[in-house]
């Protein structure tokens, strides 16, 4: 079951979009200085269950849903991404993990990947490890290729992007 603890309106955790962040309970990263550690606990309502209802409620004032975490139910979100995908809102999830063997990514416009190492900072750090990336889709023939676009620098204070 995919937990959440609590939800709010953003305009920072996305570049460009107005995002429903629902923070996601039951972590499995164990990130040194992870600002939000309470997080790891396994508590929160039923995202699966309330998701309707949130997107009923702030649907019409969001362009994008951001997933802030992964939890440990991984079909679970998948679900809950196809709820949003169904709505015709945008995905985003902010996934602790480092690039890896993923499927669940590909109803996703949006994807922040990287555990968070103290020592390079978080996404608005010039040297982070993280990268948040635009996922495009691309039709060639009958197949679907996914491009992946780097948008960190648009987390960056104007004075270090253009450095």
């Amino acid at each position: 079951m995919v937990k959440y603890c609590s939800t709010a309106i953003t305009f920072a955790e996305v570049p460009d979009e107005i995002s429903l962040s629902i923070q996601i309970t039951n972590c499995q990263n164990r990130c040194k200085g992870c600002h939000s550690p309470f997080l790891r606990e396994d508590f929160g309502n039923n995202l699966e269950e309330d998701l309707q209802s949130l997107l009923a409620k702030y649907g019409d004032q969001i362009t994008c849903v951001c997933f802030m975490g992964e939890g440990n139910d991984i079909i679970g979100l998948q679900n809950c991404i196809d709820i949003v995908k169904n709505y015709g809102l945008k995905t985003c999830v902010y996934c602790g993990e480092d690039v890896g063997e993923y499927s669940w990514y590909l109803n996703l416009d949006y994807w922040k990947v990287g555990s968070y190492i103290e020592d390079f900072g978080p996404l608005n750090s010039k040297t982070t490890n993280q990268r948040m990336y635009k996922i495009h889709e691309r039709l060639e023939g009958k197949r679907i290729y996914m491009d992946f676009e780097d948008i960190t620098y648009k987390f960056l204070p104007r004075s270090l992007e253009e450095n």
